[in-house]
């Protein structure tokens, strides 16, 4: 399930002196792409200027950011990315499933690595509803390298039902459900609505 879907997942790369991330965040940020057509989830960690990042692809080539969405309160992006691509080349891309189900005890797989090597962890759902803001509190079962926020966690069929965000302390981190992501993700793709020029004013 993990090799499968690693070709969608992403890192993001500043390349700027403004595109920084949250000091007090991950050293590293991943996304996945959900739509061939250059659509990426990941978590809300950016500095002022997203133009200033670049998509990592798997195999090393770089996809620049065009415009983005963002929903601060959750803690989720959506970017959408262009770049050269080979003659009927699509891009990788993983299926969004739905998180209502979810409930405390649920077994969800997260994904991480760097470069080609894949790595897959177990999680456990600790909790859910109001109590944790609309979204996740998660138990990873085995420790993974780093503390890659923007990740997709995936149910048993391999299907995206999660971001995760961050982490609160050691095994226990916070993950946003997908069904709370896919309403602006549906707004975003159905417009075509640019970066603002004000740093840090981005559509949502």
């Amino acid at each position: 399930m993990a090799t499968a879907s690693w070709p969608a997942v992403v890192r993001l790369v500043p390349i700027s002196a403004g595109a920084r991330w949250d000091p007090h965040g991950p050293r590293e940020v991943l996304g996945f792409i959900v739509d061939p057509a250059g659509y990426i989830v990941t978590t809300d960690q950016f500095g002022d200027d997203i133009r200033g990042i670049e998509v990592a692809l798997v195999d090393g080539r770089r996809l620049r950011v065009t415009r983005a969405a963002r929903d601060s309160l959750a803690g989720f992006s959506i970017l959408k990315v262009e770049g050269e691509l080979l003659p009927g080349e699509r891009l990788p891309s993983i299926v969004l499933g739905e998180s209502r189900g979810l409930v405390t005890g649920s077994t969800l797989i997260v994904i991480q690595g760097r470069g080609a090597s894949p790595a897959a962890a177990v999680l456990t759902i600790r909790s859910t509803g109001s109590a944790t803001g609309g979204n996740l509190v998660t138990d990873q079962l085995l420790a993974l390298p780093g503390d890659l926020a923007g990740a997709p966690l995936l149910n048993l069929r391999g299907e995206v039902v999660g971001v995760r965000v961050g982490s609160v302390s050691g095994r226990i981190g916070q993950a946003v459900p997908i069904d709370r992501v896919k309403p602006l993700l549906r707004q975003f793709v159905a417009t075509d609505l640019s970066l603002r020029s004000t740093p840090g004013a981005w559509w949502r």
